[in-house]
């Protein structure tokens, strides 16, 4: 099976780091009327898809993600708590 790796950052217009953002990450199409959007894709921590990882991702303390799916086509649902939820699309 082959797997893509995303590697992605969460900052504020004036590009600021945000720290401890949640992603989601759905297959398309998605529903994002629920929280945690459906369907999730199964994410892993690891390039060959042996050590899973939870959703959702956590940004770290310079606004970085990084994952990898076996899916190409994702959407990234950003859910943040100082601001409002936005979307955020991740192409690997």
């Amino acid at each position: 099976m082959t797997f893509f790796r995303s590697d992605g950052w969460v900052k504020t217009v004036l590009g600021q780091a945000i720290a401890g953002a949640q992603i989601y990450v759905c297959a398309q199409p998605a529903d994002t009327s629920y929280v945690p959007p459906l369907p999730e894709v199964q994410l892993y921590a690891d390039a060959g898809g042996v050590t899973p990882l939870s959703q959702p991702v956590i940004s770290d303390g310079l606004g970085t993600t990084t994952f990898t799916s076996h899916t190409v086509r994702i959407l990234s649902w950003l859910s943040m708590v100082e601001t409002s939820s936005r979307f955020m699309r991740i192409k690997p």
